[in-house]
């Protein structure tokens, strides 16, 4: 057996990074990421959408426009179809950062790196069907 001499070995750490999600999703539905679930205050809250809808805000809200369920899940179809209107296929999904200044969420929509896996898996499961 060859001697062991660790400097040639790097240690690999899992990936911690949480990413605050939200997605709009072909169903019509759209998901609060579980992240960004726990990081709400409130089931409640009032969502806006750039005329790109390239970028999203959501705002904790008394004004109870959208009920987030405790699963993540909002099943308003208002939000999707207005996200398709305005330009942007679905699955959209937007990552969120907190905004100290106005006291809100606001979300820029993911860049696709990997888009011929994403469309792989689809077929895989129409495929299935």
């Amino acid at each position: 057996m060859r001697e062991l001499n660790l400097d040639n070995y790097e240690r690999i750490l899992p990936k911690r990074n949480q990413k605050f999600q939200f997605k709009v999703l072909e169903s019509g539905k759209s998901l609060v990421g579980n992240a960004f679930l726990k990081k709400l205050q409130s089931n409640y809250v009032e969502i806006s959408i750039s005329e790109d809808a390239a970028s999203i805000i959501i705002n904790e809200s008394a004004n109870q426009d959208f009920r987030v369920c405790k699963s993540g899940y909002i099943t308003n179809k208002e939000i999707a179809e207005t996200v398709v209107h305005r330009g942007i296929i679905l699955p959209a999904v937007y990552n969120m950062t907190w905004n100290e200044k106005h006291g809100l969420w606001n979300g820029e929509i993911a860049q696709y790196t990997d888009l011929e896996r994403v469309m792989k898996r689809r077929r895989q499961t129409k495929d299935k069907q």
